[in-house]
C-alpha cells in the first residue's frame, strides 16, 4: 500500500510540473491578450496532450503485459502479479487478457488524438464519461460496503483530471 501511495504522490507532482511548464510556455510565447481575450486564458493543449500521453502509456504497458502472459516473454515476477490478480483462475486470466486488448486499443486511440488534437473534443468527453463510470463501479461495488475509501478515491482521480481539463478546454474558447 505505501508503494501505491508513493506512486500517486509522484503522479500528482509530475502533473503539477507539467501544468507549470505549460503555463510558462504560454507566458513566454504570448504577446499579451488579443482583442476580446482574457489574460487569464491558459493554453490547455499541452496539458490535454500530456494527459492523453500518460494514459496511452499506461494502457499500452498494462495491455501488452497481460497479452504477453503465456508467451514466456514476461519475467516471472510480472507473471506472478497477473496470476495473483486473477486468483490463479484461468477463466479470469482470459477475461483479463480480453480487457488487455481493449487497453491496447484505447492506448492507440489516445496516441492518435495526441497527433490529431484538433479533433479530440468528443474523444475527451467520451474518456471523461468512461472514467466517471469506472469510478462509479468502484464506489458502488456489488460486494457490499467497502472497507476503505482509498481504492475508490484512487479510481476517481482520472475522472477528476479529465473533467477539469475538459472544463478548462471549454472555457479556453477552443473552437473544437
Amino acid at each position: 500500500m505505501p508503494a501505491l501511495i508513493s506512486r500517486v504522490k509522484a503522479i500528482k507532482v509530475l502533473f503539477r510540473l507539467r501544468i507549470s511548464e505549460a503555463r510558462l510556455a504560454f507566458e513566454e510565447h504570448s504577446d499579451g491578450p488579443e482583442k476580446g481575450e482574457d489574460k487569464a486564458t491558459v493554453n490547455i493543449k499541452p496539458i490535454a496532450k500530456f494527459l492523453y500521453g500518460f494514459f496511452a502509456a499506461v494502457f499500452l504497458i498494462v495491455g501488452a503485459t497481460v497479452l504477453l502472459l503465456h508467451t514466456g516473454l514476461l519475467p516471472g515476477a510480472v507473471r506472478s502479479i497477473v496470476m495473483r490478480a486473477a486468483h490463479d483462475d484461468l477463466n479470469a486470466v482470459h477475461l483479463i487478457q480480453e480487457f488487455g486488448s481493449l487497453l491496447v486499443f484505447a492506448g492507440l486511440v489516445s496516441v492518435w488524438f495526441i497527433r490529431h488534437y484538433e479533433q479530440s473534443k468528443f474523444f475527451h468527453w467520451a474518456m471523461t464519461t468512461f472514467w466517471a463510470l469506472f469510478a462509479l463501479v468502484h464506489w458502488l461495488d456489488f460486494k457490499g460496503p467497502f472497507q476503505s475509501a482509498i481504492g475508490p478515491t484512487i479510481n476517481t482521480i482520472p475522472f477528476v483530471l479529465f473533467a477539469i481539463v475538459g472544463l478548462l478546454r471549454k472555457n479556453s474558447g477552443e473552437k473544437r
